[in-house]
């Protein structure tokens, strides 16, 4: 009989027709199997199998065997509910039929005769399903040493070199597998063992070594652990003398893992141990000749798996891994690289025996394994740290719960995938019961190869991280890792080769006397040392308290240590004087009567001193007065920038009033919609956008009415205006379909921009640069903060803000010292800007970035092409604007992701909260929080929606905190990392857009019955797209009305250029709408314009060439229109620039609004082009003639 067939499949239960055994039969027979199973002479039947040794992997064995002599099902469950022969009995007999030892014989154990594999050494012989997957990874990097397994022992006396080479000798001679070699043969790879053991055993003397002989054979160890194995030569394990004094030695054995594991080490040391023993006594080694080796179990787990077993527990696998996350959300301190290097770390520690008492104590009391419970704390810590209720991790499982497998040395080792969920209210000790119940299933259906259940699920071919499990658990009791060698001493050592072959793997070993050993393993392309540490420094609090407090629920058990919550509350201690008393518009008069005939205000050739503008803003906010305006209210301010702004500014907050900025190119719709949720009646706008202004009870035209208020007295009116009256009203994107109405006060604002002149010094009579329009709230900064100090503002020409050749202009023109602007548009000016005009903006000392992510090109661009300093801001318009600031330095241009957003200033706090508002410590990712003096009252006539984002503080009675819905981390500096949403709203060029808010208006379209917008990110920024489905299919929307029905209510940056009417959205499993398979816009874009007429020339192929570039596309039209494919103002700057550059066109950034299909925008290139050919030579005209064709 060969080998292969000692390793019988049982035969098919239906076929079985033994009598049933009656339950006492059972009983006797189940005590048996418990007995041979934990190696006792006998066992009682009323006896509990784990409290006589029993643990999940010799459970797991037992019911191997006590399968083979049933008809029908056995849970691995029961084992561990029943506990004890008698009552696991009665259950069997109750839901199975039990044949006992009339099927022992047909168990499957390994029986053959000693010398069965004698007639196929040599042959070729498949490898298993986990060394085939090793060899797949050898062959991606046959360099790597990730899999390199050392043993290491230091030895003490006088070692008998000759007895352990025979020892070596006699380890290969039985163990096939380590005389093996790997390599492919025809279409697959097959395993050889040689018939010979050439086994060698380097010996090395470095008693005498220059320096030491410890350093010197440290560092041949270290080499030797990281020499990688050529798996086609063989044999795959190598052994190392190292003398380092007479006596002393270290045993250096290193194996690849493709053929060992854990469980082999054990036997190594054993057959090792007899070896030399019987060497040194001159006899035959010890013994029984092995009956099968690992090239049988091979064959035969294939034969197994293929009959039906492998598609029944693959079955299993798939439904317990739907829906599952496929990559951890693990934070990680650098992006992952495209390819797994193996590269990493060790941190070593010990769980000491008290502690390991508790855990033991602990796990008896619910009811599980010492295992399960270390792997819950475990868990928990995961959780904690990527904020996911669902995650899967890996666990290694020994794969020899067959019978006859205990004395083979090979790679039986499985990894299988191990999915943890909780509900939000779960304590810890219905958590850890859980855990317990996953445990039995994973168990029961551990033996399908942990590449089958990847290839199942389509994971297959990633390079850069492990297939769905990239955190790994690996836990062993104690097992005897001594090295008997007779009449010697000998301790294991252990080795930190310098690699890792997951993300992370923690490996616990549980010792004799209760402690635990554990050995974090990290991979040093994604983690620094220090955090690898915190990560156990957590695990260990959390496991202290879980065992304190089982009945706590998960939420309320914390990360962070008491010596980190003292950090964060130092890096939270923000608090600095300021005139607390005071209000905005006071300030500004305080100045006024220091300088009253110093520049205040400069537009083009227009001038306002600091008295002129405060008499003009006394003027108006009488007549204000007049009109009914009182402290609290809310005045509409729609213009654009004009000294009359200003001057309306002042005169709302003097009247008492909060300004309501509107934005003149908005539609009326939608102003008239929030002038009448701020319940404001009067309006300030001007002549000439009188039309624009919404439809309140009173609108002023400020230039054009200003004879009707201009007799009114000059001297300041005297209202009671308080430091917690309102200031300013900014409405922001509101996700539920309506915006919403931040409405800030005078004590945050005033903080706010005392704070700004202690930060950036600006000097009496210096200039600020008035660009950003005025419903951003950043526009505060720069018209307030420059007049509470003796600044100037120079007002920007209404428009050119786009432009950032016309905003480089003005800056040099009015020699600005601080340019406030989004990082989109920050790209633009560094792309436009000159030598020379760096030169020319002398005056600039800082600019400051805010609205949007800053990214590490940006600051390099910027150190390359900018004068002064760079500053990156973070906040919200519902904390007084911004609340954190980093000035950029040479670490940020190296940074990757976004560039931080430094630490909060005065009278600011930020806090990183978990889902239970616990505080996090550094470098894990949760959800951000500000507090502080600058705190909004909340939304204006909204309570629900305030009580939802200004949340009671856990740091101070009767504080706030404003829930941002944005996530970072902390570093390790009290720095914060920026890393998205936890919703569906997005920036574009700094302005809140929520998703929510324009499928809301597209819905309330007569022809659409439902709408979703997604939003794409691309070079350019976040591109909108939009699909929706009509009411009858047979009269569907046209995208032409429902451009238009958008532009009545949404603004221009808040409409998706991409419209798709669809017969219906996708929906997923749980009858959502699914995002991912909603089809890409630009292709359907693409496709949809599959009929596109030919371009026509040299000049409409340059500009498709240019649109094709900035929009990201792969081709257009002479009759497309360049907003309606995702263009906006920035891009269009982008057109404009390029034109330049290319062709020396100055051509004006409002020509592409004018001319934005792309037939009649190559028009005005080519008249352009015209003009200038006029006047060029012959040679420029050659060469330009060149770069159109």
């Amino acid at each position: 009989m060969s080998s292969h067939a000692a390793l019988q499949l049982p035969q098919d239960p239906q076929e079985r027709v033994e009598p049933q055994e009656s339950p006492q039969n059972t009983a006797a027979w189940l005590s048996r199997v418990f007995a041979d199973t934990l190696g006792l002479p006998e066992f009682a039947p009323e006896a509990d199998f784990f409290d006589h040794g029993g643990d999940s992997i010799l459970a797991a064995r037992a019911v191997m065997r006590i399968r083979t002599g049933v008809t029908g099902e056995v849970p691995l469950a029961w084992l561990f509910e029943q506990r004890s022969p008698a009552r696991l009995a009665a259950v069997l007999h109750a839901g199975v039929r039990v044949h006992g030892e009339a099927e022992a014989g047909r168990s499957g154990a390994v029986t053959a005769a000693a010398g069965a594999s004698e007639a196929v050494r040599g042959a070729a012989r498949p490898l298993s399903h986990a060394q085939e997957r090793l060899w797949l990874l050898h062959q991606l990097d046959p360099q790597s040493p990730a899999y390199n397994e050392p043993m290491l022992y230091r030895i003490h006396g006088d070692l008998d070199i000759a007895a352990l080479r025979a020892a070596l000798h006699h380890l290969a001679s039985r163990h096939d597998v380590l005389r093996s070699s790997m390599a492919q043969a025809d279409d697959r790879p097959v395993q050889r063992a040689a018939e010979s053991a050439a086994v060698d055993l380097a010996v090395t003397d470095l008693r005498d070594t220059e320096g030491g002989a410890e350093g010197a054979a440290r560092e041949r160890i270290l080499a030797d652990v990281a020499t990688p194995f050529d798996l086609a030569a063989g044999p795959l394990f190598r052994a190392s003398l190292l003398r380092t004094a007479d006596r002393e030695a270290y045993l250096l054995l290193t194996f690849h893992h493709i053929v060992t594991d854990g469980w082999s080490t054990g036997v190594i040391l054993a057959d090792l141990g007899a070896g030399y023993a019987a060497a040194r006594a001159g006899l035959p080694a010890a013994g029984e000749p092995l009956a099968v080796q690992y090239a049988d179990f091979a064959a035969w787990q294939r034969d197994w798996l293929d009959g039906g077993t492998g598609e029944r527990q693959l079955a299993f696998w798939e439904r317990e891994l739907a829906g599952a996350p496929e990559l951890t959300a693990f934070p990680t301190d650098r992006p992952r690289p495209a390819v797994h290097s193996y590269d990493g770390g060790h941190v070593r520690f010990t769980v000491s025996p008290e502690l390991g008492g508790r855990v033991a104590e602990a796990s008896r009391d619910h009811g599980v394994s010492v295992y399960v419970t270390m792997l819950s704390a475990f868990l928990l810590t995961l959780h904690k740290y990527t904020g996911q209720q669902d995650l899967v991790i890996g666990t290694p499982v020994a794969g020899r719960h067959h019978p006859g497998l205990d004395g083979l040395v090979g790679f039986f080792v499985n990894t299988v995938p191990f999915r943890a969920r909780h509900r939000a209210g779960d304590t810890f000790r219905e958590y850890v019961r859980a855990v317990g119940r996953t445990c039995l299933e994973v168990l029961d259906h551990q033996d399908v190869p942990f590449e089958q259940i990847v290839q199942r699920l389509g994971l297959q071919g990633v390079s850069s991280h492990s297939p769905l499990v990239q955190t790994v658990f690996a836990y062993q009791d104690d097992e005897a890792q001594d090295l008997p060698l007779e009449g010697l001493r000998t301790e294991a050592v252990p080795v930190d080769g310098a690699t890792s072959r997951f993300d992370t793997t923690l490996f616990v070993t549980r010792r004799p006397g209760g402690s635990f050993d554990c050995d974090l393993e990290f991979s040093t392309d994604l983690y620094d040392r220090a955090t690898a540490e915190r990560l156990v420094e957590h695990f260990l609090g959390l496991l202290g308290q879980v065992l304190d407090a089982p009945d706590g629920g998960l939420a309320s058990f914390r990360l962070c240590t008491p010596a980190e919550l003292a950090q964060l509350d130092a890096w939270n201690a923000t608090a600095a004087p300021f005139p607390a008393d005071r209000c905005l518009h006071a300030l500004v008069e305080d100045q006024a009567d220091a300088t009253p005939d110093a520049e205040a205000v400069v537009f083009g050739d227009e001038r306002l001193t600091y008295a002129e503008l405060d008499g003009r803003a006394n003027r108006l906010a009488r007549h204000l007065i007049g009109l009914g305006v009182r402290p609290d209210d809310v005045v509409g301010l729609c213009m654009d920038r004009s000294p009359e702004l200003v001057v309306g500014l002042l005169a709302i907050l003097k009247a008492g009033a909060g300004y309501l900025p509107l934005d003149p190119e908005a539609p009326r719709n939608r102003l008239t919609q929030i002038s009448a949720d701020a319940r404001a009646e009067v309006c300030l706008t001007l002549g000439r956008q009188a039309g624009s202004a919404p439809e309140v009870a009173h609108v002023v035209r400020v230039d054009a009415d200003r004879a009707g208020f201009a007799a009114l007295p000059g001297d300041r009116p005297e209202v009671a205006v308080h430091p917690r009256n309102l200031v300013s009203v900014y409405y922001t994107s509101g996700s539920t379909g309506a915006p919403k109405g931040v409405a800030s006060t005078h004590e945050g604002w005033v903080n706010r921009m005392v704070w700004m002149q202690k930060q950036h010094a600006l000097r009496p009579g210096e200039t600020v640069l008035h660009k950003t329009t005025l419903t951003f709230d950043d526009s505060a900064l720069e018209l307030f903060w420059p007049l509470m100090y003796g600044g100037r503002i120079a007002l920007i020409e209404p428009g050119l803000h786009r432009d950032p050749q016309a905003v480089l202009e003005a800056a040099k023109r009015y020699r600005t010292v601080l340019l406030q602007t989004v990082p989109s548009m920050l790209n633009l000016l560094m792309e436009a800007v000159t030598p020379e005009d760096r030169i020319a903006l002398g005056a600039l000392r800082n600019t400051v970035s805010s609205g949007e992510a800053l990214t590490p090109a940006a600051v390099r661009r910027f150190a390359e092409t900018m004068p002064g300093a760079l500053h990156n801001t973070w906040g919200a318009t519902e904390v007084s604007i911004d609340s954190t600031i980093r000035t950029c330095g040479a670490a940020d241009a190296e940074d990757t992701g976004a560039v931080s957003v430094g630490a909060p200033f005065d009278n600011n706090t930020v806090h990183v909260l978990d889902a239970a508002f616990n505080e996090l410590p550094v470098g894990v990712t949760g959800d951000l929080y500000i507090g502080g003096l600058g705190l909004a009252r909340g939304y204006l006539n909204d309570p629900a929606k305030t009580a939802q984002a200004f949340v009671a503080s856990p740091f101070g009675a009767g504080e706030r905190l404003y829930r941002t819905g944005d996530q970072g981390y902390l570093r390790a500096d009290g720095s914060i990392k920026f890393v998205g949403r936890n919703d569906h709203q997005i920036k574009i060029r700094g302005m809140r857009v929520e998703l929510g808010e324009i499928e809301s208006v597209l819905r309330d379209h007569e022809l659409v019955r439902d709408a979703v917008v997604v939003a794409s990110r691309g070079a350019s920024g976040y591109r909108l797209a939009a699909y929706v489905t009509p009411l009858d299919p047979a009269a569907a929307p046209e995208q032409d009305a429902l451009r238009r029905h958008m532009a009545a209510w949404l603004p221009e940056h808040m409409r998706p250029p991409f419209l798709l009417v669809m017969e219906r959205l996708p929906l997923n499993a749980n009858g959502k709408i699914d995002r991912h398979r909603l089809p890409d816009p630009v292709q359907a874009a693409g496709g949809a314009a599959g009929g596109r007429a030919p371009l026509e020339g040299p000049v409409q192929r340059a500009v498709a060439e240019i649109w094709c570039e900035v929009l990201e596309l792969d081709a257009v039209g002479p009759d497309d229109n360049f907003f309606e494919l995702g263009g906006h103002s920035l891009i269009a700057s982008k057109v404009t620039g390029r034109l330049r550059s290319r062709f020396g066109l100055e051509l004006p950034l409002r020509t592409v609004f004018a001319a934005p299909g792309l037939r009649d925008f190559a028009d005005e290139v080519d008249q352009h082009l015209r003009s200038r050919i006029s006047g060029m030579s012959v040679d420029e005209m050659q060469a330009l003639l060149a770069l159109l064709r």
